[in-house]
């Protein structure tokens, strides 16, 4: 089975199959953005440390973490549930951030 990504100009480019699921692209990235999260959480306010920042975190975990139990699953369907599970966790992600960025005044800034 050929894999393929493309590059900045929409070319395709070969990818050879995936060896462990820290091959993937998917899960590189919802590695690099747990590690961001968490470097991020730490400016949090002090009472969130239990609330906020704790959902937070747990929740960008479950990304990777669906996305590598799922890679040696055998069945489509247990694939399919637990990249679902991995997107949901995404999108409660996103939901922080709009929390965090309303709730805390806290903005975005170019190095997270």
């Amino acid at each position: 089975m050929k894999t393929y990504e493309t590059d900045t100009d929409n070319k395709i480019l070969k990818r050879e199959p995936s060896k462990s699921f820290q091959d993937l692209l998917a899960w590189q990235k919802a590695h690099k953005l747990v590690l961001l999260i968490y470097e991020y959480s730490d400016k949090f306010p002090q009472k969130e440390i239990y609330g906020l920042t704790s959902q937070f975190r747990r929740a960008a975990i479950s990304i990777p973490a669906n996305i590598a139990e799922g890679y040696k699953k055998k069945s489509k369907a247990d694939k399919s549930r637990l990249m679902n599970i991995a997107q949901g966790s995404l999108e409660e992600c996103h939901y922080y951030l709009i929390l965090i960025i309303k709730q805390f005044k806290i903005l975005l800034t170019p190095d997270i």
